[in-house]
C-alpha cells in the first residue's frame, strides 16, 4: 500500500508543511524556495510574482513561474514544458520515448516553448525559432494554485487530429479558477509521432 509523505516549503524565516503526496515513502516533489520575476503568460498582466523552485526526487530541480486566473485574478503556479522523455531525434526518431535522464542545476521551465514540429506552422517560424531543437517536444505542463497536494487532477490531452496542436493553444486561466491541478502533456505529432510501417525499425 502506498504511503503518505510530506514535503516542506522552504522560505526565509518560515517553515511549514505544504505538499502531501502518495508514493513509496518519498514525495513527488519538494518546494525549495522562490525567486522574483515577471509573469509573461499570454493574456495575463505582467507583475512581480514568486517563481517557485521545486525538486523532483531522482531527477532534478525546476523553476516555474506564475500566471493569473481569468475571472478572479487568483495566483496560479505553472511549470511549462517539463520533459518526461529525452528529445526524440537522431537514432531516437520514430522510436518509443526514452525516459528523461536526471539533470544538474535548476531547469528553467518558466516560459512556454514551441510545440511539436508541424509543417504549416514551421513556415511561420523566425530564423531564431528554427534554430531551436524543435524535436525536444515530449514534455508536459503543470498548473496549480498551491502545493497542498489534496486536489483533483485533470489531465488534458490536446486535440489537433494527431498532426496539429500544442500546449500553449490551451491556456489554463479559466479552468484554474476551480480548485484543481491541471496537467497538459505534449507529444510528437504527424509522422514523427504516428508513422508506422509495421516493422521493428518504425
Amino acid at each position: 500500500m502506498a504511503t503518505i509523505s510530506r514535503t516542506l516549503l522552504l522560505l526565509p524565516g518560515r517553515r511549514r508543511k505544504l505538499f502531501t503526496t502518495a508514493g513509496s515513502g518519498k514525495g513527488l516533489c519538494r518546494v525549495l524556495g522562490s525567486a522574483r520575476k515577471l509573469s509573461t503568460m499570454e493574456g495575463t498582466t505582467d507583475r512581480s510574482t514568486d517563481h517557485p523552485i521545486v525538486e523532483l526526487p531522482g531527477l532534478g530541480k525546476l523553476k516555474g513561474s506564475t500566471t493569473r486566473g481569468a475571472w478572479t485574478g487568483v495566483n496560479i503556479y505553472q511549470f511549462l514544458n517539463v520533459r518526461y522523455a529525452e528529445p526524440a531525434m537522431g537514432e531516437r526518431r520514430f522510436k518509443p520515448p526514452v525516459p528523461v535522464q536526471p539533470w544538474d542545476g535548476v531547469m528553467d521551465v518558466s516560459e512556454p516553448k514551441l510545440g511539436s514540429p508541424v509543417y504549416k506552422r514551421m513556415k511561420l517560424l523566425t530564423e531564431e525559432q528554427r534554430a531551436e531543437n524543435l524535436e525536444d517536444c515530449i514534455n508536459l505542463s503543470v498548473f496549480t494554485k498551491d502545493f497542498s497536494g489534496r486536489k483533483p487532477v485533470i489531465v488534458y490531452v490536446h486535440g489537433g487530429g494527431f498532426y496539429d496542436g500544442a500546449i500553449y493553444h490551451y491556456p489554463p486561466n479559466y479552468i484554474m479558477e476551480k480548485d484543481v491541478v491541471l496537467v497538459v502533456p505534449q507529444y510528437r505529432l504527424g509522422v514523427l509521432g504516428f508513422l508506422c510501417s509495421n516493422t521493428k525499425q518504425i
